[in-house]
């Protein structure tokens, strides 16, 4: 009886062991697991909220792109003799809901002939012409608005134009941006042809004998900002006469994000900002804008896409440059390829 009794009493003791647990020290460990626990999931979520979320407004239409053919020959150029042009491409953007091409059926003969802006996109290391597509859809967006605010001229319109490098890597090597550089030329000389195209036919239906000059907005992603400037080097005849705006996303002026070995990108980067540091007082009312992705952007840092240390104005200058760099100003941040709507 002793003898199990003993047992008893030590079986007993021995389930009351787990109840030293409940002393602080494990109520302190428990508060310290839980707590990393917790900042464990939610530094997930901040980061994948911040890195990868979608800010950007859907934009939903029914669109395709009709090949532009190019115009090869244009004066006062140095680049005709451009090995690649051939391969290069020019695309314009089409919306259903553009107003112009429903006339017929409709009966509203005052938009026909209407002209729009000529928006011409370019986009950046390996990238591609369809990114446009949102660029085009949004200015339909802003055309259908000024149609229901006014019932009267001038209406609205926007005429997207995209180049097409067949998705190059052109920032690895500065030939490549030299020769996308020497397409512009040629893709604005045939927006221009176009153009006045649609002037002289929107005349003699209007008898009117007036042709306002072809003003071109030029929209460029990340190192195609860099090549609507390059463009300019050598004075070249259509860019510095009907390019009025460069609007840049994520471009890097400053200088190339990367270190690489290869020199040709610096020197680039030196012959593009010295020129324009030299030649901005050539432009008149001329603006260029860079927006920038801010600290989302994981590719390029918001200070190399500021402008004040290259374009240099004075009293006398009637153009503008000006910078929007997300991080200074709080209003977003956004990914490098989600800035012009990557996932369309």
């Amino acid at each position: 009886m002793r003898r199990t009794r003993m047992i008893l009493l030590v079986r007993q003791k021995n389930e009351t062991l787990p109840c030293s647990w409940k002393d602080s020290s494990f109520y302190c460990k428990t508060a310290v697991a839980l707590c990393g626990i917790v900042g464990l999931v939610a530094s997930v979520y901040i980061h994948k909220t911040f890195y990868y979320s979608n800010p950007c407004e859907m934009t939903f239409s029914a669109y395709r792109f009709l090949e532009i053919p190019l115009l090869l020959e244009s004066p006062a150029s140095n680049n005709n003799n451009n090995n690649n042009a051939h391969n290069y491409k020019l695309w314009q953007f089409y919306d259903s809901r553009d107003s112009r091409f429903h006339t017929r059926s409709t009966g509203r003969n005052d938009k026909e002939t209407a002209l729009g802006h000529p928006v011409l996109y370019i986009h950046g290391n390996w990238g591609s012409y369809e990114q446009s597509r949102s660029l085009g859809a949004h200015g339909i967006n802003l055309t259908l608005k000024s149609e229901r605010q006014q019932h009267h001229h001038p209406y609205l319109f926007y005429d997207v134009y995209a180049l097409d490098f067949h998705r190059e890597g052109g920032a690895i090597h500065a030939y490549r941006l030299w020769e996308q550089a020497a397409i512009v030329e040629h893709a604005v000389q045939t927006i221009v042809h176009r153009q006045q195209q649609q002037q002289q036919s929107s005349a003699h239906n209007n008898n009117d004998c007036s042709s306002p000059i072809i003003q071109i907005t030029i929209v460029a992603h990340s190192i195609g900002g860099m090549v609507a400037r390059a463009a300019f080097l050598n004075s070249p005849y259509y860019v510095t006469r009907h390019v009025s705006t460069i609007i840049t996303l994520a471009t890097p002026h400053k200088a190339f994000p990367i270190r690489i070995m290869d020199e040709s990108i610096h020197k680039f980067y030196n012959s593009v900002n010295s020129y324009w540091k030299n030649n901005i007082h050539k432009l008149n009312n001329f603006t260029i804008l860079s927006i920038s992705g801010g600290y989302r952007d994981e590719m390029i840092h918001p200070t190399l896409c500021d402008l004040d240390d290259i374009f240099v104005w004075n009293s006398t200058t009637s153009s503008s440059a000006s910078s929007i760099l997300a991080s200074n100003l709080g209003i977003y941040n956004i990914s490098h390829d989600g800035i012009f709507g990557m996932d369309h």
